[in-house]
């Protein structure tokens, strides 16, 4: 929870730059990590108050709506929301963020129907954690 007490902190000091990176942050490359009913209130606040503060076409704004989709898969959400906010990511051209955001759509992808289809993310998640897949080759 050291991400959501950064957020917090950065939000009354009102460092929205620092309170959007802590709400990305929230979970790391892990999904649901926090599962208490409190807590879980708490993050919702913390992603809204992130939410509101960020440039709604920003790369964070659409890196947080990646986050804030695949925690709420656990939740009953729809997957297809974080396959597009996946692909808003994506399209973005920022391989860090790419892969940041396939991660998290890797994790909420489970069970049998996904099998096949998780191959090829990982590698796609390779592709842009090293850097491969905007690089032109030579």
């Amino acid at each position: 929870m050291q991400f959501a007490r950064l957020g917090a902190a950065a939000a009354a000091a009102g460092d929205d730059e620092a309170l959007v990176a802590a709400a990305i942050g929230i979970g790391g490359l892990w999904v649901y990590e926090q599962r208490g009913f409190l807590e879980r209130a708490e993050l919702a606040h913390l992603w809204g108050t992130a939410q509101r503060r960020t440039p709604p076409d920003s790369l964070a704004a659409r890196r947080l709506a990646v986050r804030i989709s695949a925690e709420a898969v656990y939740e009953g959400g729809p997957l297809e929301a974080v396959i597009d906010a996946a692909r808003d990511v994506v399209a973005r051209g920022d391989d860090g963020a790419a892969a940041e955001a396939l991660s998290l759509l890797h994790h909420v992808q489970l069970g049998p129907a996904w099998a096949a289809s998780r191959l090829d993310l990982a590698d796609a998640i390779v592709r842009h954690a090293t850097g491969l897949a905007t690089r032109s080759s030579p």
